[in-house]
């Protein structure tokens, strides 16, 4: 090759239409404003960039399910956790709901609980539907898993009750699920008086009736009357009462037939109760002040026991 030859490269290129890529509009992409500090465990899901295409701002769906998503998952985690502790619900009756707290310290269920609340003001969730889906009964086990002051109730009772040595495992069963009875009403030694079993006597207690206190009033399980003498009548307020005459005839303890002065019904406050029962006056002289027989005792549900010289109702 020659001084004055020069070597030339050819490129080869397919031609385009630049006008169309003018007439274009840009993506434009901001820059994220700072970052404002909140917690050094909290990262935000969104740092303030945008797009504009076209001119128009463009929403970030993706970013946006994400975030409904995962804080859905966190209140659902925090919704368990604040149930494990052991939030009590009022449901219908007010029954409390306890459940068994799980390991972890009270600061971080106390933190979750908050964060629960927070999820709850921010969102559509409904507590009350929540609460009705609860049960309204805990069992005794896990009463006493979940809580000392009754684990600690139950040892002392099981440290003071006794059973027989050769008690079966169905007695002993049967025992225990006394613990189910609903308004049981029942005596134990320890309501025994002073003198154990070693006594005879009737069962007497003390009343109030018109603003007069009865003492040794006779509760007779035998007795199908009520029956006030009169003289104890007389030591009431007898405004207002009305006496109705009646013909009936009583037999006395001795077999002896005794005429019935009248009937009237008086409200008698016996312990904090106050029940209206109707009374036969007899002109008598008995060794008690006033007889409650059974038309008192069925209808205040009372059970007496001589033994132990007391009547309970529910």
């Amino acid at each position: 090759m020659g001084k004055d030859e020069v070597s030339t490269i050819t490129i080869y290129f397919d031609p385009v239409d630049l006008s169309t890529l003018a007439e274009a509009a840009p993506v434009t992409i901001t820059v994220p404003g700072p970052i404002p500090y909140d917690k050094d465990d909290v990262v935000p899901w969104h740092y303030g960039g945008e797009v504009y295409c076209n001119g128009e701002k463009v929403e970030d769906q993706t970013a946006s399910e994400t975030t409904i998503s995962k804080g859905k998952k966190r209140k659902d985690k925090v919704e368990a956790l604040a149930r494990a502790k052991g939030k009590q619900a009022v449901i219908n009756e007010g029954t409390p709901v306890v459940t068994p707290a799980p390991g972890g310290s009270e600061k971080e269920l106390d933190d979750d609980a908050e964060e629960f609340l927070r999820i709850i003001k921010k969102s559509e969730y409904k507590l009350v539907d929540h609460l009705q889906q609860t049960p309204s009964k805990i069992s005794i086990l896990s009463l006493l898993l979940s809580s000392e002051g009754h684990r600690e109730a139950l040892m002392k009772i099981l440290k003071k009750a006794y059973v027989p040595q050769e008690i079966t495992i169905n007695q002993l069963e049967t025992v225990v699920s006394n613990v189910h009875a609903s308004h049981g009403l029942g005596f134990t030694d320890m309501d025994l008086t002073v003198d154990g079993r070693n006594h005879n006597r009737a069962l007497h207690i003390a009343m109030e009736c018109k603003g007069a206190v009865l003492s040794h009033v006779l509760v007779d399980t035998g007795s199908s009357l009520n029956v006030l003498p009169k003289k104890a009548l007389a030591k009431l307020n007898c405004e207002g009462l009305i006496l109705t005459p009646t013909d009936l005839i009583v037999r006395a303890f001795d077999g002896s037939k005794r005429a019935v002065f009248g009937e009237v019904e008086l409200p008698v406050k016996i312990g904090p109760e106050v029940f209206k029962s109707v009374f036969y006056v007899m002109d008598i002289q008995p060794a008690y002040s006033c007889l409650l027989g059974r038309p008192w005792i069925h209808a205040a549900g009372a059970v007496t026991s001589t033994l132990h010289q007391k009547l309970k109702y529910i």
